[in-house]
């Protein structure tokens, strides 16, 4: 068998005579023969073991035909060809040798390593054939072949495929397949190697889209679709659609299709992307779709890759961007477009299931982009399509017909559908024997044609799932007796149904509850999850087997409809959406139904959980803040080391859960602990992921979710916050997640919340060092727009952007991404007026000059038009159901439901248009304004109902001839004139006044409280009806504008851009707005720089100091004229300007008199003046009577007439000079004609220097030196210099760093004096246009003397200053004035204040500049810090002396933190500072004397044990005396605080305790008896048995209500802070009403504090807020939050806020029987329970204040015998504390006391000291002898951990692993500064004394990553906090560092380890502490 048959040579002479109709025969024959060669490397590549090795030889070797037949054609072809022909002719000799030798071999058979060999020699082939085939195609390729263009690329191309064979027939005769690997030859050139390292790691990746082999068709079904797709894949015919689209219902194998497909040309290497959609990620794959598929292209070629790599190198923002249009310009069409010319073979791209993308309206830009702009493609690039036929879908298929082959799985033949089904139950029953033709034709007559019923009943019949006890006869009748049903999706459902039931009993309440909450799972997660992820995202309380167990379970025999159940790793989803969408739907899945919003609420709680324990700052230990995500090279490997796969999920998806459950107050508070906690460490990880706009979408989320609940406002106030953080710092996010903390949180409002939250966590950012901040940055979006909108509306919600466009265009956007959601154009091309959203915001009316029209936003369809034809303008009522037309003679208003006319108001059409609104929203009524006044009519009847209303004439002068409109709402009419506008409340009568100068009414919010207006100079004003006016600041050309219903967001035009600008809270001026200033434009400079001249919208002119950046002269325009031309004097005596073109004023800046110089021909036309260097002379120029005048300023009178010629150009106002002593004058016109005049020489001289240099002839400017010997023309870029004497002129050529610069990169100064002269005229001040820098050249050389940085973008040049050296810049945008040092300091300090204290040190060399994207950068670009936008203008920035009339920002860097440093922020999640008396006491009142002893008899066991505490810490602890002392009759439970059942008697002993039942119970039930305690001045005595470094805290008796009792106690007290009240919370119904609350207990408060601030003359800031002893959750009566927000800090008294807290109690039998050993030793309960207290925490830090647990213990009323007097109090202790002040708690008191018999008639304990107490003070029968209990060495780990210096900080690492193990990393930069200094760890798992050692929870903790390079394991030290176990109650073995402290002195030898190995071991039930 051979290929090739003896052919006459053809020279190269034959070429002239070659036929082109035989050529073209001859490829098409070519093209055709390539389609037959499907069958070799398509079905016969697939292995088929049945029929063995040989037969596939043989299918081989019988196939070769087809190739024969497809290089036979070819080489008709290419024989003509000369040279590089011939090697194509060798190729074809080694391929006839290669399958001659295969054919010919007879031991294929028993080689099954010929199966590889001969496959590769299958795929070799095809791709042969397709780079001959492709050669073949290239149009009059003979003559390119003559120039030799292709030849050297095909003859190497032929050589590598030479060798390719030479390799495959190598193997083969060896019997070896090991090394071959198949030469694909995707392109015919590659340019050259690539040798550069391409990474595309940052262009977004859909993970999980990709393919899946086990849903390939089974081999033998669905040939001749398949046949079909693989035909048009390799259709070469020009005509050849680029596009596939396979249509079809569920079930019937369109995923199958596809997926078998892309295997085969995966197979062959011509697959460029499979991507497959799913629903429950469609948003995140939506917006990656041709991000995934470009990166598999890259993967697919080096050159695309090369291509790919350069068109988004540079390009950040673009390679984040979720545009799609963009995606695919740039990421597809333009890299794949630079190689399409060399291109050979096809490549296909398969998108799987797109109906699964998205709904309707999200789902329309990609649709429109693979309809539109696939077609662009090279033709080679072949995209295959499948979905459902939805109706959005097929219209844009249909739309696209002729680009587009479509097919619809319903057109292929019944006949083969059935024969695919009955082949796949053939083939795949396992007993196939026990069927009979018969009964699989019945089965295949159940699946009606679905594969998805025919696979789940072959799944079923198989025994696959919980089958047992049935046999396959059995099953089969089951099947039988599902009910026939003819509808596809009641089939699908009725055989889910069946299967379910098989497996699960719905009889069975457990069973079923764990199927929801599993399944639920899994459809609920906002991406697949594989079990692994599952398992750790369904935590709850449940241990990790059981969730596993859970999972298995019920998944374990659904294979059938699930898939990745048998792969821990492997995501699990529904095989089908048709399974997912029976089980959301009830009526369909009935007991099978699954709700998903408890499943998304237990995601939320677990998201939250997983943040709670994952986040941390730095979370991949990026290594640089210079540095950009992107250019971290190792950052990717780090993600996914760092970053779990439920920690990514949850930080992705957890706001999408807490939106989609339940509202839930437990949930709430979870979300409030990590907004307190975790909130920039979240932002942090979703910088790293990509997802910064996750951000924006939770946070809306979860301010909806929140709304309206007063309970829970500080959770709304955190979410707006977020919302707007990340709206103003996304950009500096998103590219570099260190500055989530560099430069997000630094420009946080000094009242936001999240700067009160965290700005202490962070002290080493940059810190404002001028007035703060009080409003967010501007919140907008933009997006560029290149057509003209005619109209504007947001959707009721805000969700969508609804935009009318010139030509009849509707497009809709999405308001919050401005993705493009559908495009309708209209085919009459009529442009719309107005457009209006349904109430439900699914569909829109919109009306056109041809009628009006209701749009389905989902389906994109028309559902109702009338042709009202509005003329004048329409208004819709909210739900459409009413529109008002405006026409040249009447008001009409029609029922669009009936489409009858209910009002038809007439009018005069000399007279005013009338104005209309619907009233409120539509509820039946419509306000029309007209000259007659306000009316209300009855839209039902068409009649009015009330009015007309007449304007008040006597609040609104000439109010019938003003301007009006109705409000919205129907409420307010607006009426404007010239100089302000009103707004009428026509119902109420009330009228409010704005006054505001040309103003332009744009628009009126829809519940009409704010008129928005535009002012002449563009800027946009804010009028509310409570008379606050509000602007924002924009550029000019605003129009089109809108505003959402909700009041937060404003939508306009801005020239070609639309914007979302938000406005929230801007009524409290506390966001974005502020007052409307008219801020002057500044036009000029004097010439010593003593004053600036600007102007303003009045065109008045005014004079500022430049010194004090005051104004001290306007001058308003009184007159008609226009005020023109002003110029400063040379001494600055006049200012002097044109008015009206006739005269010249003069205006004494000094005295303010001003003179008119005036002329009496009324012809005049002044177009220039100028004064002489003495200021006694003035010239006028004037063209129009050809004369230059000289005046003498005094007189004033004409000295002198110059005639000057007439002007040979007109047009331009010209440019006129005089010299200092008026002998040269001279003027030019910007065309390059110069006229210059010597007064000494009658005949002007004309200087046509246009004509005289090659560059550029505008002339922008001119200058006479001052001893008028040269003159300096400025000439676009380069600069004449004219001798005035010989008239001689050179050019200077403007040179930097040695090389003339562009002359398109630079220009010359401002529009009015465009070169600035020094009094030596040696310097000229320049401005490059690019750059933005400002340099000082010298004039005569040209040479650069001085170069300014880029310190503003957009910067305009309006003066140069020489005295002093000062730069005079206005900012374009704004216009602002500043006055900067040219030669201010250029080394290496940065700084952006007035303080060089404040400055940044950068390395030597260094510089820094504000780039116009808001970053500051180093001079090669290393990221410093970012600012956002808004402040670019008012930023201070290096050099800057002021900014004329405004505030500067000042920044303070010189703590700030940058580069490798960053990660010491210390940006550890660090608490605040940490208190060294952290650990404190507080007393019980009656038994502080057993505690304390007295003057003469101090408690020295209490001396000793606080001597150890000051040992450590260096001060003493603080000391509150307190408590709880009530005695309660047997019949009534009751507290009362002892502090309120105390009282002071200033001639009492120092305490009295008196147990009379009698006693001070006046105010009491006769049936409570309590201890009245009295205290007398001796009593602060006892004060001083304490360290001297102790401070105390008094209670003061609230319960009493004797302010004067609590005034006499604070005047006897020394030195000490009070409480005020004791537990207030717990007065209710006892010493209170019962109705008592905490804005009663506020009130009190200040109250009381007042009278005794006042009495007692006290210092500010004295008492403590609080005492609350209930736990601060949702039922709460009263709480921190609860009374700061009542004020109770208004007047500033209150030091610091306090709650006091007991975890476990034995009060009574329920509580007691919790409060056990292992309860209490428990890290996550200790975790828990104190989470309560964080939103408290941060209220009082919000206030600036500190937060103390001012009482608590473990377990309330005296503690537990066995529990908390044993070892284990202290591991307690121990981890309590350090939690606490991870949490920002400042002090915690923990309570000493005694049992107290009368507390509780409940409670478990007797007479005696607490069994909680860390000492017995004095000997007793319960105890024995006084002494330490083993609890107290946890305060000596404590102390030693917080350290003494006052700089300590600290943070907890959680360890997933062993949730029992605390760790709390301490840093303190006293001890040492380059990491940490100590680390805590705390193991609570329990280890009792009789535990074995294999069992007692140990734990080797590796510490080598916390040692630094100088560091070794020898040099860090450890103690050990231990006892023989947790349950040991013998004091003397309860050791710190081996010593016992029993009786307050250590007892026995200091033990200090080292480390072994670096790492340290920590036995269950014992603590250490390491320090480095």
């Amino acid at each position: 068998m051979s290929f090739m048959q003896p052919r006459q040579s053809h020279d190269a002479s034959n070429i002239d005579k070659l036929n082109r109709e035989e050529l073209n025969d001859s490829m098409q024959a070519a093209s055709q023969a390539l389609q037959s060669t499907r069958g070799v490397t398509g079905r016969q590549l697939e292995r088929n073991d049945k029929g063995g090795y040989g037969q596939l030889a043989a299918g081989v070797v019988d196939r070769l035909s087809a190739f024969t037949n497809l290089v036979q054609n070819i080489a008709d072809v290419v024989t003509y060809a000369q040279g590089i022909d011939q090697n194509i002719l060798d190729l074809f000799v080694i391929l006839d040798s290669t399958y001659k030798f295969i054919e010919e071999t007879k031991e294929i058979e028993h080689h099954p390593s010929y199966e590889r060999i001969l496959s590769n020699l299958a795929k070799q082939t095809v791709e042969c054939a397709y780079f001959i085939r492709d050669y073949a195609k290239m149009a009059n390729f003979w003559f390119r072949a003559g120039k030799n263009l292709i030849g050297k690329p095909i003859k190497a191309r032929v050589q590598i495929y030479q060798d390719a064979f030479d390799r495959i027939l190598m193997e083969f005769r060896n019997h070896s397949a090991l090394h071959t690997e198949i030469t694909v030859g995707r392109l015919l050139e590659q340019n050259g190697l690539i040798s550069e390292t391409l990474s595309l790691g940052n262009l977004p990746y859909a993970s999980g889209a990709g393919l899946h082999t086990g849903k390939q068709c089974l081999p033998g079904t669905r040939v001749e679709i398949l046949d079909d797709i693989i035909n048009w894949v390799n259709d070469v015919d020009d005509g050849c659609p680029r596009l596939f689209w396979l249509a079809g219902s569920a079930g019937v194998g369109k995923s199958a299709i596809a997926h078998s497909i892309a295997l085969w040309f995966q197979r062959i290497g011509r697959l460029g992307s499979f991507f497959c959609f799913d629903r429950t990620g469609s948003i995140e794959r939506r917006e990656k779709v041709f991000s995934t598929i470009a990166r598999d292209l890259a993967d697919l070629d080096t050159q695309i890759k090369h291509e790919l790599v350069k068109a988004i190198q540079n390009k950040t923002s673009l390679q984040s961007t979720t545009d799609l249009h963009l995606q695919f310009k740039n990421f597809l069409f333009e890299p794949l477009q630079a190689i399409s010319q060399v291109t050979i073979g096809p490549i296909l791209v398969v998108i799987d299931a797109l109906d699964e993308s998205g709904d309707p309206i999200s789902r329309q830009e990609l649709l429109k982009v693979i309809t539109k702009e696939t077609s662009s493609l090279p033709a080679n690039i072949r995209f295959l399509v499948t979905s459902r036929p939805e109706q959005d879908i097929i219209a844009a298929f249909h739309g696209s017909q002729s680009r587009t082959q479509i097919k619809m799985m319903d057109s292929i033949p019944e006949t083969e559908t059935r024969r695919d089904i009955l082949n796949y139950f053939k083939t795949n029953l396992a007993e196939p024997s026990s069927f009979g033709d018969s009964q699989l034709r019945r089965l295949v007559d159940l699946s009606q044609g679905l594969f998805q019923w025919a696979y789940l009943a072959l799944q079923f019949l198989n025994g696959l799932g919980n089958t047992a006890g049935s046999t396959l006869t059995e099953r089969y009748e089951d099947l039988l007796n599902v009910p026939h049903i003819e509808s596809i999706h009641d089939h699908l459902d009725a055989m889910y149904t069946q299967v379910l039931s098989s497996l699960f009993n719905t009889k069975q309440p457990r069973v079923m509850s764990r199927f929801r909450s599993v399944i639920g799972s899994i459809l609920a997660a906002r991406e697949p999850l594989s079990l692994n992820s599952l398992v750790a995202l369904r935590r709850g309380n449940v241990p990790l087997s059981q969730r596993t167990m859970d999972i298995k379970v019920i998944t374990q025999h659904m294979g059938s409809l699930l898939s990745g159940i048998d792969d821990l790793s492997s995501a699990i989803r529904p095989l089908h959406l048709s399974f997912r969408e029976y089980l959301l739907d009830k009526d369909r899945s009935k007991d099978f139904f699954i709700d998903l919003s408890p499943c998304h609420q237990e995601f939320a709680f677990t998201c939250l959980r997983t943040m709670k324990e994952e986040l941390r700052f730095n979370i991949c230990d990026i290594p640089s803040s210079h540095k950009s995500n992107a250019e971290d090279e190792d950052l990717p490997a780090r993600i996914s080391s760092r970053i779990s796969v439920p920690l990514s999920y949850s930080s992705r998806f957890w706001g999408v859960h807490v939106s989609s459950a339940i509202f839930d107050p437990l949930l709430a508070r979870k979300v409030e602990e990590f907004f307190h906690q975790d909130f920039l460490h979240w932002l942090e990880v979703l910088s790293l992921l990509k997802t910064v706009h996750v951000a924006v979408r939770s946070m809306s989320g979860l301010i909806s979710w929140s709304l309206g609940r007063e309970a829970y406002k500080l959770l709304y106030d955190f979410a707006v916050d977020g919302s707007r953080f990340v709206r103003s710092f996304s950009d500096a996010i998103a590219l570099s997640a260190p500055h989530v903390y560099l430069s997000g949180l630094p420009f946080c409002p000094q009242g936001s919340l999240l700067r009160k939250t965290f700005i202490d966590r962070f002290p080493n950012t940059l810190q404002i060092a001028s007035d703060p901040i009080h409003s967010w940055p501007l919140s907008q979006r933009t997006r560029r727009i290149s057509e003209t909108i005619t109209s504007i509306c947001f959707s009721h919600k805000g969700e969508y952007l609804a935009l009318g466009l010139w030509g009849g265009i509707l497009k809709l956007l999405d308001s919050e991404s401005f993705d493009t959601l559908w495009v309708k154009e209209q085919s009459d091309q009529q442009h719309i007026d107005a457009i209006q959203f349904l109430t439900d915001d699914k569909s829109l009316v919109f009306a056109s000059a041809s009628g009006i029209y209701l749009f389905d936003i989902l389906t994109g369809e028309i559902t109702f038009q009338n042709s009202f034809a509005p003329f004048l303008g329409t208004i819709f009522s909210p739900n459409a159901k009413f529109v008002a037309t405006l026409n040249p003679s009447n008001l009409l208003v029609w029922n669009l439901e009936t489409v009858e006319r209910v009002i038809d108001l007439q009018f005069d059409i000399k007279k005013r248009t009338p104005n209309s609104a619907f009233l409120n929203n539509d509820d039946g009524r419509f306000v029309t304004y007209s000259d007659i006044g306000a009316q209300v009519w009855d839209l039902e009847t068409g009649t009015i109902l009330h009015g007309p209303f007449p304007p008040p004439s006597d609040l609104i002068p000439n109010v019938t001839d003003l301007e009006f409109r109705v409000s919205p709402n129907g409420r307010h009419v607006i009426f404007i004139d010239d100089s302000r506008f009103f707004i009428w409340d026509f119902q109420d009568n009330l009228v409010i006044s704005f006054d505001r100068p040309r103003i332009v009414l744009l628009t009126i919010s829809s519940d009409g409280n704010c008129v928005i207006t535009r002012t002449s100079d563009g800027r946009l004003v804010l009028h509310y009806i409570n008379g606050n006016e509000l602007y924002c600041e924009t550029d000019r050309g605003i129009s089109d504008i809108a505003c959402s219903e909700d009041g937060r967001w404003l939508a306009f035009r801005n020239v070609d851009r639309l914007h979302i600008r938000e406005l929230d809270g801007c009524q409290s001026s506390d966001y974005l707005l502020k007052p409307l200033p008219v801020d002057p434009v500044f036009i000029n400079a004097s010439s010593d720089g003593t004053y600036l001249l600007s102007t303003s919208v009045e065109e008045s002119f005014e004079v500022w100091d430049v010194q004090s950046g005051q104004s001290i002269r306007k001058l308003s325009r009184d007159t008609e004229f226009t005020l023109t031309n002003p110029i400063f004097s040379p001494m600055n005596r006049y200012l002097g300007y044109i008015s009206g073109g006739k005269f010249v004023n003069l205006y004494d800046i000094n005295s303010g008199a001003s003179k008119e110089i005036s002329f009496n021909d009324p012809k005049i036309r002044l177009q220039g003046i100028a004064f002489s260097q003495d200021e006694k002379l003035l010239a006028t120029l004037d063209l129009s009577q050809r004369a230059i005048c000289i005046w003498d300023i005094d007189s004033p009178r004409v000295l002198e007439t110059l005639a000057v010629p007439k002007p040979t150009k007109h047009g331009d106002r010209p440019i006129f000079e005089a010299s200092s002593r008026f002998r040269y004058f001279a003027y030019a016109f910007h065309d390059g004609h110069v006229s210059l005049f010597d007064r000494t020489q009658p005949i002007p001289l004309e200087l046509p220097i246009c004509e005289q240099s090659s560059y550029e002839t505008v002339i922008e400017s001119f200058a006479f030196s001052l001893d008028e010997e040269y003159m300096l023309i400025s000439r676009g870029l380069a600069v004449l210099h004219i001798n005035l004497t010989t008239k001689e002129y050179r050019t200077i050529v403007l040179q930097l760093g040695g090389h003339m610069i562009p002359l398109q990169n630079i220009r010359l100064g401002s529009p009015t004096r465009r070169i600035y002269v020094t009094p030596n005229s040696e310097t000229l001040l320049v401005e490059t246009q690019a750059l933005a820098n400002y340099n000082v050249w010298d004039a005569s050389s040209g040479q650069l003397l001085y170069f300014a940085s880029e310190e503003y973008p957009r910067m305009s040049v309006k003066g140069f200053i020489p005295v002093h050296q000062y730069l005079f810049t206005t900012t374009r945008s704004d216009g602002h004035a500043r006055i900067s040092a040219l030669k201010h300091n250029r080394d290496n300090r940065v700084c952006f204040s007035f303080d060089d204290q404040h400055s940044l040190q950068l390395p030597p060399g260094s510089s820094a500049r504000l780039r116009e994207d808001g970053w500051v950068v180093t001079q090669d670009d290393r990221l410093l810090f970012w600012v956002p936008k808004d402040y670019h203008t008012t930023l201070h920035v290096p050099g800057l002396v002021y900014i004329l009339g405004k505030k500067s920002i000042e920044l303070d860097l010189s703590s700030f933190l940058h580069g490798e440093s960053w990660t010491a922020l210390p940006g550890r999640d660090a608490s605040q500072l940490l208190d060294p008396r952290l650990a404190s006491f507080s007393f019980e009142l009656a038994y502080f004397v057993d505690f304390a002893g007295n003057t003469t008899n101090p408690n020295m066991l209490t001396q000793e044990l606080m001597a150890r505490l000051v040992e450590r810490t260096g001060v003493g602890p603080d000391v509150r005396p307190g408590g709880i002392t009530v005695l309660a009759w047997p019949l009534l439970v009751f507290t009362l605080s002892n502090s309120d059942s105390s009282i002071f008697d200033q001639n009492a002993p120092a305490l009295v305790n008196d147990l009379s039942p009698l006693a001070n119970l006046l105010y009491l039930s006769q049936k409570l008896f309590t201890i009245s305690i009295t205290s007398g001045p001796d009593f602060f005595q006892s004060h001083h048995n304490f360290p001297s470094t102790s401070r105390f805290v008094v209670d003061v008796n609230l319960g009493n209500s004797s302010v004067e009792i609590a005034q006499g106690e604070i005047a006897a007290a020394i030195n000490v802070d009070y409480k005020v009240g004791n537990e207030p919370d717990q007065y209710a119904g006892s010493i209170r009403p019962s109705n008592w609350t905490s804005l009663d207990y506020t009130t009190q408060f200040l109250n009381w504090t007042s009278i005794l601030s006042e009495n007692l003359d006290l210092p500010q800031h004295i008492f403590q807020s609080g005492a609350f002893a209930i736990n601060p959750t949702s039922s709460a009566p009263m709480t921190t939050v609860s009374t700061i927000e009542e004020g109770i800090d208004s007047t500033g008294v209150v030091k610091l806020f306090d709650q006091h807290s007991y975890q476990y109690s034995t009060c009574d039998p329920v509580r007691n029987a919790l409060a056990t050993l292992p309860a209490l030793v428990n890290h996550q309960n200790i975790t828990a329970y104190l989470d309560l207290w964080i939103p408290q925490i941060a209220a009082a830090r919000a206030e600036g204040k500190e937060f103390v647990i001012g009482e608590y213990g473990s377990v309330s009323c005296s503690g537990k015998e066995n529990v908390t007097d044993t070892f284990g109090q202290a591991i307690w202790l121990a981890d309590t504390v350090l939690y606490g002040a991870s949490l920002n708690i400042s002090r915690m008191y923990l309570h000493q006391g005694a049992t107290l018999v009368f507390q509780s008639s409940d409670q478990a304990n007797t007479v005696g000291f607490s069994w909680y107490d860390l000492w017995y003070p004095i000997p007793s029968d319960r105890y024995g002898s006084a002494r330490a209990s083993p609890s107290f060495v946890a305060y000596l780990l404590i102390t030693e951990a917080v350290g003494s210096s006052g700089r300590s900080q600290l943070q907890l690492i959680n360890i997933p692993e062993a949730p029992h193990v605390a760790a709390y990393v301490i840093w303190d930069d006293a001890v040492k500064s380059d990491g940490i200094a100590r680390l805590a760890i705390i193991n609570t798992a329990i280890s009792n004394i009789t535990t074995p050692a294999k069992e007692n929870g140990s734990v080797v903790v590796d510490l080598k990553p916390f040692l630094n390079s100088k560091q070794r394991s020898n040099d860090v030290v450890v103690k050990r906090m231990t006892s023989p176990g947790v349950d040991s109650k013998n004091s003397d073995l309860a050791t710190w560092a081996g010593q016992a402290f029993t009786n307050g002195t250590a007892s026995g030898r200091e033990v200090v380890e080292t480390l072994k190995d670096g790492e340290v071991t920590v036995r269950g039930s014992e603590a250490v502490l390491v320090f480095f």
